[in-house]
């Protein structure tokens, strides 16, 4: 059930002191039961997606962190085309997915061929 978890303490109260209620009367408790349960789940529901995203953003932060320490690592070790392929469009891929959530396809193309001209630029033509 996705982890939402109904109450019932309210739900069976209502369902005993149904029988000795006029029928208006036993709908309109149904409906503000009802209701209520609503908002709960639904706070519930939200609850947990806020906790996801968060869960999200703290995972691409460390992640595009990671990616930039090993490049410039990387770099620094004279591994410079490597360097640059980590910084490029692998790091704007991941970082879109888990930071912003979407994937932008020309974005990455584009990032793809900046990181291309820097690559020839780096070490020549192939």
């Amino acid at each position: 059930m996705n982890g939402l978890t109904p109450a019932t303490d309210g739900f069976d109260k209502l369902l005993k002191g149904l029988k000795d209620m006029p029928e208006a009367t036993a709908q309109e408790a149904l409906k503000t039961l009802v209701a209520r349960e609503t908002l709960r789940v639904d706070a519930q529901r939200d609850e947990r997606a806020h906790a996801l995203k968060k869960q999200g953003l703290w995972f691409g932060c460390l992640l595009s962190f990671s990616m930039l320490i090993a490049a410039v690592v990387v770099g620094l070790g004279g591994n410079t085309t490597l360097a640059i392929v980590m910084c490029g469009p692998s790091l704007v891929a991941l970082a879109g997915i888990f930071v912003i959530q979407t994937y932008n396809a020309a974005q990455t193309r584009a990032v793809a061929q900046t990181t291309t001209q820097a690559l020839t630029a780096t070490t020549g033509p192939p």
